[in-house]
């Protein structure tokens, strides 16, 4: 997070316009005002000043009233009619009579000020000195202005970071919930014919059934092994997705293993169960433990919500089901 700054930078030096026709009166006031931190910017013409103007930013402009082509009262006309320099302080030097006309039109022009010359020197460095001290504050507050704005900025980015990384872990937290209440719900699934299969071994461990029940016992511990693989698999709940393994399988494998996993919930439930597959393979592009669980689901909610008075569920390959290796 970015600091606010303890102190603020000033600009230095602060820039002085001074505008006479005279060079004379020019170096008189440069010598009368030069202490550290003061620039003087001088100009013997109200063209020249205006040049100035356009490439310093001034803390105040003393300007001679009586000079040739462009006096002091069109000079400031001109520098409130333009946006950049509308706003510089404007102080006028004049060496005839002020008479209430004058001041008028000084003061309806911008002026801030009128001082006679000869100059008392102690008065207009005190004067200069407050409108230097003047520009320096509104410096520092265009500082501390522009350090706010970059900093409540920067706090709007974090914020919207933060939320961001918030919402992301509570997608991620949601995901990771939800696959692994389905393999919660998907490991039961094999167990039971597994248990079951262990029981039938338990009074009849030889002969052909016990064959056939170790072949199911071998393709459940199959299927088991592949969800807890899944369960392991960090990257997979972080993403809230699982791996599809695609080969060319008979659909009628998936309808067997699915059939294994389901039967023992079925016979719970005291449904018959009817199967109609045809002998020619159906042959498919897909990840048989994946198809199996679709059709094992699809036959447990068969089992679960079908009362025995309303049928027995049944199971058939519809004829359009087709693969590009058929």
């Amino acid at each position: 997070m970015t600091a606010m700054p303890t102190s603020l930078s000033t600009v230095t030096p602060v820039n002085l316009l001074l505008v006479d026709d005279r060079p004379e009166n020019l170096r008189s006031l440069e010598a009368l005002l030069r202490r550290d931190g003061l620039n003087m910017l001088k100009a013997s013409s109200g063209t020249e000043a205006l040049e100035i103007l356009l490439k310093h930013d001034v803390a105040l402009a003393l300007l001679d009233v009586m000079m040739p082509d462009m006096d002091g009262f069109e000079l400031a006309e001109l520098m409130r009619g333009n946006e950049r320099t509308r706003r510089v302080p404007i102080m006028f030097l004049t060496a005839g009579t002020t008479d209430r006309q004058r001041r008028f039109r000084g003061y309806e022009a911008g002026a801030v000020d009128f001082l006679e010359k000869p100059l008392e020197a102690d008065v207009l460095r005190s004067k200069v000195a407050v409108f230097c001290e003047l520009y320096l504050q509104r410096q520092q507050i265009a500082v501390q202005r522009d350090n706010l704005k970059a900093f409540a900025e920067e706090n709007l980015r974090l914020l919207k970071e933060s939320r961001r990384y918030a919402n992301a872990l509570k997608e991620a937290d949601q995901r990771k919930d939800e696959f692994l209440a389905t393999l919660a719900h998907e490991l039961r699934n094999p167990l039971a014919p597994i248990r079951n299969g262990l029981q039938i071994l338990r009074m009849s461990p030889e002969g052909e059934r016990a064959d056939s029940v170790r072949d199911m016992m071998d393709r459940q511990l199959t299927h088991l092994v592949r969800l807890i693989d899944d369960l392991l698999d960090v990257s997979r709940v972080s993403r809230g997705k699982i791996d599809l393994r695609m080969e060319c399988i008979a659909i009628q494998e998936a309808i067997t293993a699915a059939l294994e996993a389901s039967k023992p919930l079925i016979d719970s439930g005291g449904h018959d169960l009817t199967i109609e597959v045809p002998q020619t393979p159906l042959w498919v592009d897909g990840d048989l433990t994946r198809l199996a669980q679709i059709v094992s689901n699809l036959l447990n909610n068969a089992a679960k919500y079908t009362p025995k008075a309303a049928g027995s569920p049944s199971a058939r390959p519809r004829p359009a089901i087709r693969s590009k290796f058929g």
